[in-house]
């Protein structure tokens, strides 16, 4: 009994001093656990995130490469350039249900959700986008390795059983992970990411996630062993006031011009849109797919 009470009487002790010292230095042992399971959790899934765009980004830049070549091969290929447009919006039109919508679903999903992204989306947009190669055409490979991810990730999402705000930053981390693996850009990645789906505001929440997504992004496509389209190299830069103005104007005009590209856009597909809610309400049950 005796020394059950006096290693009572010590836990008391050592439970007293432990409250002291938290008090004094503001730690709280808790605390601090529970924040590195909650940072080593967003790093475990923003990793995901990372492999599944940095895969299917090196399947893109694989087959992006052979498309490309094979054009410079084949100049001809051009004259099928027409017949390439129409196979693909006609797979996007009768096939494609919500995944039409691009890079738009992917940012809507994050402010408004709604339904998942479509699992089609990732190899329609991965097929169309190196079809429009091969014929001669010009399509971004921001936009397919965005949707590629997106699409990936809410697939994993869904497995996962996520709730609807870890989903959210699941979307914004596939952002990352889909541009730094593509362009070979971790950085410039998970700032896009933070930054692209809310002008003007950064998405912090997200950081961690969006980081990891995007260095693990970009090591698996170096270590799947597949290369960048090459840049040119302009030489040493010297920096002056000069050009940081020039730069800063720069910058305003492009501000400016997606202002307007943004406003136009909304505005002509505004009529459209309506006349077409009732198909995409027909076809919502299969939007998943």
């Amino acid at each position: 009994m005796v020394d059950r009470n006096t290693r009572g009487t010590a836990r008391s002790v050592l439970q007293h001093g432990y409250d002291s010292v938290r008090d004094l230095v503001g730690f709280d042992a808790g605390e601090q656990v529970a924040l590195i399971s909650h940072m080593l959790r967003w790093v475990l899934l923003g990793s995901l995130v990372g492999v599944l765009g940095g895969i299917s980004s090196a399947v893109f830049l694989t087959a992006l490469r052979w498309a490309t070549e094979s054009f410079d091969e084949h100049a001809w290929l051009l004259y099928l350039l027409p017949l390439g447009g129409l196979a693909i919006g006609l797979a996007y039109h009768y096939g494609g249900g919500r995944s039409v919508e691009g890079n738009n679903l992917i940012i809507d999903e994050i402010h408004e959700p709604k339904a998942w992204v479509p699992r089609r989306m990732a190899p329609m947009v991965l097929v169309g986008t190196v079809v429009t190669h091969l014929f001669g055409g010009s399509a971004g490979r921001e936009g397919t390795a965005i949707q590629m991810s997106g699409s990936l990730t809410d697939a994993a999402s869904r497995i996962l059983r996520l709730d609807p705000y870890d989903r959210r930053i699941m979307l914004i981390t596939a952002i990352a992970g889909g541009f730094g693996a593509v362009f070979g850009v971790p950085l410039a990645g998970a700032v896009f990411a933070l930054e692209v789906q809310s002008v003007g505001r950064v998405q912090y929440e997200a950081l961690v996630p969006c980081l990891a997504a995007s260095v693990v992004g970009d090591l698996v496509v170096a270590g799947l062993g597949v290369h960048h389209t090459a840049t040119p190299d302009l030489g040493h830069v010297a920096l002056s006031g000069g050009l940081l103005l020039k730069v800063m104007l720069a910058g305003l005009a492009f501000g400016l011009a997606s202002v307007v590209f943004s406003e136009l856009a909304h505005g002509i597909s505004g009529p459209s849109a309506g006349g077409s809610a009732g198909r995409r309400a027909g076809r919502s049950s299969a939007g998943s797919w």
